[in-house]
């Protein structure tokens, strides 16, 4: 699997914020955000290159850096093991994963388009809640480590590494601010 690929996964559905719909590329890294998830691995020359040039772009990519940066010495982090609950029906959307207004249509942000929720919204790790939609997600990545931020002045946001990326997650108190 391509870093593109994972990334792809981080990435916002149907967002108006354009550039947390996509990877957008940085000097030698690949960034996806969704806005509560951020992202960083090394471009691996794989794939076309994805958006890069605008000040979106910049801007995202400094400010992940900056937060990574502060969190590189964390040496709090833990190994992430998690048992991944099986998903239930969403009762968000209209069965079909889009929530309709009006002539307006958009991805269901319960579930992602995909029609199933986890049951339980949110976990308990290091003593936070974070939504169980992202630690699904980061417990599938390779060699994944997990901690709380030591540095970075936001009470609760996670930082975490896996082989060939790190990122950071916020917890559900909080809105991201990218």
């Amino acid at each position: 699997m391509t870093n593109q690929n994972i990334l792809l996964k981080f990435t916002a559905k149907n967002d108006f914020r354009f550039h947390l719909e996509h990877i957008c590329k940085n000097g030698n890294y690949l960034y996806a955000t969704d806005g509560a998830i951020c992202v960083r691995m090394a471009d691996d020359g794989s794939e076309p290159t994805p958006l890069q040039g605008d000040v979106h772009t910049e801007k995202l990519s400094k400010y992940i850096d900056d937060w990574l940066e502060k969190e590189s010495e964390n040496q709090n982090l833990s190994p992430l093991v998690f048992d991944v609950p099986r998903r239930v029906e969403c009762l968000n959307c209209d069965e079909d994963g889009l929530i309709h207004e009006g002539d307006r249509c958009y991805t269901c942000g319960d579930c992602d388009g995909s029609k199933l929720v986890y049951p339980e919204r949110a976990q308990s790790l290091c003593g936070k809640n974070f939504q169980t939609k992202y630690i699904a997600k980061l417990s599938k990545l390779p060699n994944i480590k997990f901690g709380l931020s030591q540095n970075c002045g936001r009470d609760g946001m996670a930082y975490f590494t896996f082989d060939g990326g790190q990122g950071v997650l916020m917890h559900t108190g909080r809105t991201a601010y990218c």
